[in-house]
């Protein structure tokens, strides 16, 4: 009996103990052990907050590392706090190697400390510090660390969440959190040279490269090995945005699926692979991306355009006889906004009653069949939030549908029960939208809808309900 493969044991493993997000989790770093003469065991040193300067100031500074119980100590000593972030950016007094393990203890420090503390940390930074290039010096520092890209996007990560959490502290971290953009464009697409895209195989691929394309999906979270083998078999195709320097480290990835008619529900991409009925690729019309993850602290930054738009090129070289290039996305704004539309006109909520013929009808949503009077009271009222609920910019409110018409792409074509998942039915009742990448008209659309918001649909005459197409609502254009 042939044993299983290392790579195959490394992802079983990591997919039993493992929970997935869309971002990684902080690394814990605990202090090193000492070895205790009188009974030769390993034994952590006890360090109070007075004695961690002493410790970090030290010659050979690998000798202490902060640890979960001192970084939460530490962060409410606001003296060593203060000494310990001068020092980290001050280029006068600090000698360059000291200077660069500061950088990296204060990193790290601040990757362990939890919500509230990461706040205090940066509560200390702003108030320590008033000059902009005192901020800068940190991140060009930083930067210059190894594994500095990632450093960097992590804590802008971590910094975003803080905002999302802590609104009324945008003052503080607003300002920082605009320079960590600023400098993660610039080290990331000064040249085409930092970034490369590469295929990622189960064959090919590193252990390190899938269990992070398991851990960081953020739209269908992987639920085992055979479901990440699924996503990398054959007729499937995962591509992934590498920065210089990581090539482990997969900063934006997009999953694909070659099939022979347009997807319209993600049971039917993940379902398992069966070698004898599933088609060959060569006989592919459609490449549907149904999944697109980026790192947290890369949003805003525009890189899954950039991936989306070489992957299209990619295909069209690779697969001459596919002529459409489509997702298969979801609405995740949909069922909060129209419960605050059932707020403003409670005769929708009448209209919707009546539809399903129960004021129980939101219980039943998985049952209900397509072709039902309430399924298509949704469809239309989806069609509307799409088609016209609108941000003060005039774009798109919803964020996935901003992402894809932002990138040129059109609104094609709405699936009752695309996806039934308990995620699926509590963002959008289970419905998802097909987004159609032309790829002739990418750069068109993407100007009309970022100057004037336009949307482009692309329905097509054979869709059964034509929801999109009844809809037209404002800035909305009904292609050819």
């Amino acid at each position: 009996m042939q044993k299983p493969s290392i790579q195959y044991r490394f992802i079983s493993n990591v997919l039993k103990h493992r929970c997935y997000s869309s971002y990684s989790l902080p690394h814990i770093i605990q202090p090193k052990p000492t070895l205790n003469s009188s009974n030769c065991r390993y034994s952590e040193k006890k360090t109070s907050t007075s004695a961690y300067w002493s410790l970090l100031e030290q010659d050979k500074r690998n000798d202490f590392t902060f640890n979960v119980e001192s970084s939460k100590a530490a962060i409410h000593d606001a003296t060593f706090m203060q000494r310990l972030l001068l020092q980290a950016v001050d280029r006068h007094t600090t000698p360059p190697d000291t200077q660069s393990a500061l950088i990296s203890q204060c990193h790290d420090f601040f990757q362990l400390l939890d919500t509230p503390d990461q706040l205090l940390f940066l509560r200390h930074f702003s108030n320590s510090y008033h000059h902009q290039q005192s901020i800068v010096t940190f991140l060009h520092s930083l930067y210059q660390l190894p594994g500095g890209v990632k450093r960097i996007i992590d804590f802008r990560g971590s910094l975003l969440t803080l905002l999302r959490h802590y609104p009324c502290e945008h003052s503080i971290l607003a300002p920082l959190e605009s320079i960590l953009k600023s400098s993660i464009k610039v080290k990331l697409l000064s040249s085409d040279s930092q970034l490369s895209i590469g295929r990622i195989t189960w064959q090919s691929a590193s252990p390190e490269v899938i269990e992070k394309l398991c851990r960081y999906e953020a739209v269908h979270a992987v639920s085992g090995l055979q479901d990440i083998k699924r996503r990398l078999a054959p007729d499937r195709r995962v591509y992934a945005l590498f920065a210089k320097g990581l090539p482990k480290e997969p900063l934006v990835f997009v999953h694909v699926a070659l099939v022979s008619e347009l997807s319209n529900s993600i049971q039917t991409i993940l379902e398992p692979y069966n070698r004898s009925t599933n088609h060959n690729i060569h006989d592919s019309r459609y490449a549907i991306c149904y999944s697109i993850t980026t790192q947290q602290g890369l949003g805003g930054i525009h890189l899954g355009n950039y991936l989306i738009r070489r992957v299209v090129d990619q295909l069209q070289q690779t697969y001459s006889q596919i002529h459409t290039f489509a997702t298969l996305s979801p609405i995740p704004g949909f069922r909060q906004w129209l419960n605050e539309q059932l707020s403003k006109d409670p005769s929708l909520w009448e209209q919707l009653v009546q539809a399903g013929g129960t004021t129980h009808w939101e219980q039943m949503i998985k049952d209900v069949p397509k072709d039902s009077p309430l399924a298509t009271k949704l469809l239309h009222l989806c069609a509307r939030y799409i088609l016209d609920a609108k941000r003060p910019n005039n774009g798109s409110l919803d964020p996935v549908a901003n992402f894809h018409l932002r990138n040129g792409a059109c609104a094609h074509q709405l699936h009752w029960q695309g996806d039934v998942s308990d995620k699926g039915v509590n963002e959008s009742f289970g419905i998802m939208i097909n987004y159609n990448y032309i790829p002739s008209k990418l750069d068109d659309h993407h100007n009309q809808y970022i100057n004037h918001g336009t949307i482009f649909v692309s329905e097509p005459q054979s869709s059964p309900s034509r929801c999109l197409s009844d809809y037209i609502g404002r800035g909305a254009v009904l292609m050819d």
